[in-house]
C-alpha cells in the first residue's frame, strides 16, 4: 500500500515539475523575445539617426563644392567623382529637391 502511494506521488510529481519547467522555460523565452524586440528598436533608431547625420553631412559637402564651382574653384576629376558620389549618396537617403536643383544646373552648365 505504501508501494502504491508513492508510486501515485511520482505520478503527480513529474507532470507537476515538467509543467514547472515548462512555466519557467516560456518566461525566458518570453523575456528573451521581449529583449531581442528591444534591440531591434534600438537598432532601427541608431540607423536611422545615422542615415539623418549622413544626409547632413552629404548636404553640407555638396553645397560648399557647389559654391567653390560657382566661384570658379577648378575641381580635379577625383574631385568632381566624390561630389558625384556625395550627391549619389544623398539622393538615396532621400534628399530634397533644392540641392537636386543645383546639382542639374551645375551639370547643364558642364561645371560637374
Amino acid at each position: 500500500m505504501l508501494g502504491n502511494i508513492i508510486v501515485s506521488l511520482i505520478g503527480t510529481i513529474v507532470p507537476l515539475a515538467t509543467l514547472i519547467v515548462s512555466v519557467i522555460t516560456n518566461k525566458k523565452t518570453q523575456k528573451n523575445n521581449d529583449l531581442r524586440e528591444d534591440m531591434n528598436k534600438c537598432q532601427a533608431e541608431i540607423k536611422e539617426e545615422l542615415n539623418s547625420i549622413k544626409l547632413n553631412e552629404c548636404k553640407r559637402f555638396l553645397v560648399t563644392q557647389f559654391k567653390d564651382i560657382e566661384n570658379g574653384v577648378h575641381k580635379t576629376d577625383v574631385e568632381i567623382a566624390i561630389i558625384n558620389e556625395a550627391y549619389d549618396e544623398y539622393t538615396s537617403l532621400g534628399g530634397n529637391s533644392y540641392i537636386h536643383t543645383e546639382y542639374v544646373r551645375l551639370v547643364n552648365a558642364n561645371l560637374l
